[in-house]
């Protein structure tokens, strides 16, 4: 065969040119076309037998990727003149611009199997193949070749020296992670192409080794190894015969003082590492080695992982391994000991431990568990037995206490667990929490690629006040779980029950919680509250497995409640509400949406109807939206919650046209007119703070109009206030100031101004008179907020220039004469629903009027109706269930006309008659004693009338008391008229008449005479 190769050497050299490369070229390319799953292809193939071939733009990959593996340039060519005189084949080779895909690699390996099957083996006797003997590489060379692993190979050159001898010299230069590294040296091949010596030396990493070795018959003996490692001195001898079928091997190294630092120039996870010392002695043969291995005081750190005082030996007899090593690891002692069987099944016989070790420790490692604050500690053990094709590992955990964040702590933790090639059994897995036990049991399988759970657990009386900081929940839970499918795909079933929750002023009972499934888990939940309120709901929950976003889509519904239910007892509210809430979108970014409505509400006596509120909470901001219904209008809030950077929240509330009597139920029929408002509302670290402001054109309340309304109000740490709001009063201007504590309840106002024309004031109240004239008005108060609002304070009411004409009794009273008021002022305190006239109010007429000089009065003017809140008669207290009438209680003092008494009181007899005692008939007392006292009087005599009137209702009047003063004389007094300012005092006259009544035996003592006939008495 082979001199046929050579005796077509002649034909190559006249028809190897440019014909044979384009015939080769075509159909290597229709040949490389038909594979199936290999990718092979090339730009373009040239040359001569006396130049040699070149083939340039090689590719090689898969239907995925065709340049997996990719070189620019790939030369061979042969030696004519050599192969002729050795009769081998002698040939030059070369390879440039080479680019590999590392990790595609495994895909172009299993891409040329499936084209080019491997041959079968041949038979131990045939015999074996001598390439040397035929092919003989004159050079090899390599340029420019680069993997995506950082690697590069700049230069190698495989040379022979001399053609008659298969000795070669070797010069490699590459790089790896920009670390230069340098081989060079000699070597000596048999014919079959192994070695049989070398003399070579590497550089790399601050080491520089160098290595003399031969093999013979089978015999591979490295005479010396001298150098250094990593900078540390390192000398030793080997040598292995694989001729023998038990592989005779002896070896000794001894390295002193190993620092690992410029390793991490390949390795940057490899933290300071370094040894004392490490020392290899073997003998024996491979099934069967003897011998021992120390190493001495390392420590290694890799990542944010270390480990110090790692040391121990390794001792061998032939047939087993006798292991003592021990390291220190978060600063526990990790150790194992024991004999691994070095014959037939390789019986194990170890025992590892792990001293205490500190939990606040694994911060160190697991920086996230830093914010846990984990406190106590944990120790194992394990013993490994069986062989080394099937252990048995026996592992006992214990913990007497772990602790989370300085208030929640788990008890007495013991675990028993054994672990084979197929399976992990869960013997007892126990530990003491918040009161209560924690158990589970089962096993995990891992004999497959996917572990396979199968786990029962148990919970029982775990004190929800233990797991809820702050002694603010009481109640206990039990319940069972049980874990099965696999660990890509878990199943769990877990049904717990809760007897009763107390949380305050918050409870519920009966609660039981359900969860099943596998990648989707359905959860319901249902109980009650403590008031026997239904809550429940729930949905579907996707876990993130198997590459899957996790998703939530559960619904929550919560019957009406009563609001004392959900506040402490301090807040008085009273109303019930009901609850939706729903969550979708997934655990890194829930969509949680509430919403919460009800019928009325009431809070410190003030009721709303009607409230609904909205939330939507997406990320770290909640949207909300809320209304009430009032009258024909639903006034609305709107806002945001931003929780990204503390606590921000900001909202407007708007109200439009609102009904005024729609604000409260005791205004209907009694205010009319519509009220807008205008709020903005901001909540940060330090509170809430409101700025709004309150308009309406016009209200009226008994025909009263108040118009031109303007209130604004400020709202910021507790405190509101009115800084000088308005509104006018019969064409006069009034303003209002006020402050308030909102968390105390407690408030102070101002209200003063003038020039009210009565005359605009009143021909809206449709009054049967015409009243003309001025007022003014001045109002201190106070009030307090609770159950019921409570209002204290003084005011002055002055007004002057009335006058009061076409009034029904005019003609009675006055004659034709129009009721004059030159000056007023009227004193009065208000009291918790109570307005009492304070003494020195009083009204003084013009100069020389026949009706009256002057009139003062005091007393109670009127009492309103305690209407009680609405609220769980449990919380009413009971001063607050008594309800009293409108009452006035008042005493009128002044100079006035009797004709004016007349003509006010009219028919006296029912007067009289209510405190008249005996038989006497009214009619006797209006003939002998009134009858004649006015009808005696002059129509023009002003007289001191002393008067006491009372009544549950202004329609209703009781006069208690009728006093009439004077002796009959005149008497010229001159007064200061004290309902004037100290400043415009004035000096009047007024008269008093003293007049005698005609006074007679008592009228019950008087016998009745006999009758005569026919005679008139």
């Amino acid at each position: 065969m082979l001199l046929a190769v050579i005796a077509s050497i002649p034909a190559l050299l006249i028809w190897g040119g440019p014909v044979v490369t384009d015939t080769v070229s075509w159909g290597a390319k229709k040949y490389l076309a038909t594979l199936g799953h290999l990718r092979v292809s090339f730009d373009r193939f040239s040359g001569s037998p006396f130049e040699g071939y070149e083939l340039t733009g090689l590719r090689a990959g898969d239907a995925k990727n065709q340049n997996i593996v990719a070189a620019s340039r790939l030369f061979f060519a042969i030696d004519p003149e050599q192969s002729w005189k050795l009769k081998k084949l002698v040939f030059r080779a070369a390879a440039d611009g080479v680019r590999v895909n590392e990790d595609e690699l495994p895909r172009l390996a299993e891409a040329a199997g499936k084209d080019f099957p491997p041959s079968p083996e041949k038979k131990p006797d045939s015999t074996p193949f001598e390439p040397l003997a035929l092919i003989v590489p004159q050079s090899v060379t390599a340029a420019d070749w680069q993997g995506k692993m950082q690697w590069r190979l700049d230069q190698f050159a495989l040379a022979q020296p001399d053609p008659t001898e298969t000795t070669y010299s070797v010069d490699l230069s590459a790089a790896y992670q920009k670390e230069p590294i340098k081989l060079e040296g000699k070597a000596g091949l048999t014919a079959a192409g192994m070695p049989e010596w070398l003399a070579m030396r590497a550089r790399a990493l601050s080491s520089d080794i160098s290595v003399n070795a031969t093999l013979k018959d089978g015999l591979v003996t490295l005479k010396k190894i001298e150098g250094s490692l990593f900078s540390s001195p390192v000398s030793g001898s080997a040598e292995a015969d694989t001729g023998k079928k038990d592989l005779p091997l002896r070896a000794d190294l001894t390295l002193k003082k190993i620092d690992l630092a410029p390793l991490r120039r390949w390795v940057p996870e490899l933290g300071p590492s370094a040894f004392d010392g490490l020392e290899l002695h073997i003998a024996g043969s491979a099934a069967a080695p003897r011998g021992k291995a120390v190493l001495k005081n390392g420590h290694v750190t890799w990542q944010k992982y270390k480990a110090s005082e790692i040391g121990g030996t390794v001792e061998l007899d032939g047939k087993k391994a006798d292991l003592d090593m021990s390291a220190r690891f978060l600063g526990s002692l990790v150790s194992a000991n024991g004999t691994v069987g070095l014959t037939g099944d390789k019986a194990l016989a170890l025992k590892a431990g792990l001293s205490p070790l500190a939990l606040k420790n694994l911060a160190q490692i697991l920086p996230d568990l830093a914010s846990a604050e984990l406190d106590g500690s944990v120790s194992a053990a394990a013993s490994i037995t069986g062989t080394a094709n099937a252990p048995k590992v026996a592992l006992t955990l214990n913990s007497p206490r772990v602790s989370a964040m300085k208030q929640y702590e788990v008890n007495d933790i013991g675990l028993k667990a054994v672990a084979t090639l197929k399976e992990i059994v869960f013997e007892h897995l126990s530990a003491r929490a918040f009161k209560g036990t924690l158990q589970a049991q089962g096993k995990v399988g891992i004999a497959g690629k996917t572990p396979t759970l199968d786990l029962d657990g148990a919970i029982r009386r775990l004190d929800l006040g233990s797991v809820v900081p702050g002694g603010t929940v009481k109640g206990t839970l039990d319940g069972n779980f049980h874990l099965d499918g696999t660990a890509a795909r878990p199943k769990i079933t877990l049904d717990t029950s809760i007897n009763k929750i107390d949380a305050g002023q918050f409870g519920a009972k009966n609660i039981a919680l359900t969860v099943n499934g596998s990648e989707t888990l359905n959860v319901q939940v249902k109980g009650q509250t403590k008031y026997n309120t239904a809550f429940g709901g729930g949905g579907t929950v996707g876990l993130p497995l198997n590459g899957r976003k996790s998703s939530l889509n559960l619904r929550f519904k919560l019957d009406e409640m009563k609001l004392t239910e959900l506040l402490p007892n301090t807040m008085k509210f009273a109303g019930a509400i009901a609850a939706d809430v729903i969550v979708k979108g997934s655990f890194e970014k829930p969509d949680v949406s509430a919403e919460l409505h009800g019928k009325e509400i009431t809070a410190s006596g003030y009721t709303v109807h009607d409230p609904f509120a909205r939330a939507v909470l997406k990320g770290k901001r909640a949207d909300v939206e809320a209304s009430i219904a009032m009258g024909d209008k639903r006034p609305g809030v709107t806002g945001f919650v931003d929780f990204a950077k503390g606590l921000k929240a900001v909202f407007d509330a708007k109200a439009v046209d609102v009904q005024a009597a729609s604000a409260h139920p005791s205004l209907k029929g009694v205010l009319d007119g519509r009220f807008s408002l205008a709020a903005h509302a901001e909540v940060n670290d330090k509170g809430p703070s409101v700025k709004g402001e309150l308009t309406s054109p016009r209200l009226s309340a008994s025909g009263a109009r108040v118009e031109d309304i303007r209130v604004p109000f400020v709202f910021a740490s507790n405190n509101i206030s009115v800084p000088d709001g308005t509104f006018t009063l019969g064409g006069g201007k009034l303003h209002l100031n006020a402050n308030g504590r909102v968390d105390k309840g407690t408030y102070t106002f101002a209200l003063e101004g003038g020039g009210i024309d009565l005359h605009k004031l009143t021909v809206p109240m449709n009054i049967p008179a015409k009243v003309n004239g001025s007022a003014s008005l001045k109002f201190d108060g106070s009030a307090r907020t609770g159950l019921t609002t409570i209002m204290r304070g003084n005011g002055r009411l002055k007004f002057k220039n009335i006058v009061v004409d076409q009034y029904p009794a005019q003609l009675t009273v006055s004659g034709k004469d129009p009721f004059k008021i030159q000056h007023g002022n009227v004193f009065f305190n208000v009291n918790d629903g109570e307005v009492n006239i304070m003494p020195g109010s009083a009204i003084s007429a013009w100069p020389n009027d026949k009706l009256y000089h002057f009139v003062s009065f005091s007393g109670l003017a009127w009492r309103a109706d305690r209407v009680p809140p609405k609220l769980d008669p449990a919380l009413m207290p009971k001063d607050l269930a008594t309800s009293a009438g409108k009452m006035y209680h008042m005493f009128i003092n002044g100079s006035i006309n009797v004709r004016v008494i007349n003509g006010l009181l009219g028919g006296l007899g029912a007067v009289i008659q209510a405190g008249a005692a005996g038989n006497l008939s009214t009619q006797s007392i209006a003939s002998n004693f009134l009858q004649k006292f006015i009808g005696g009087a002059v129509a023009t005599q002003v007289r001191d009338v002393d008067i006491e009137v009372s009544g549950e209702d202004y329609s209703d009047v009781k006069v208690n008391k009728l006093k009439f003063s004077g002796e009959g004389s005149y008497a010229d007094v001159a007064t200061t008229d004290w309902t004037e300012e100290s400043s415009s005092q004035k000096q009047y006259q007024r008269y008093s008449l003293s007049y005698p009544l005609p006074v007679g035996p008592d009228p019950a003592k008087i016998k009745p005479k006999e009758k005569r006939r026919g005679k008139k008495r």
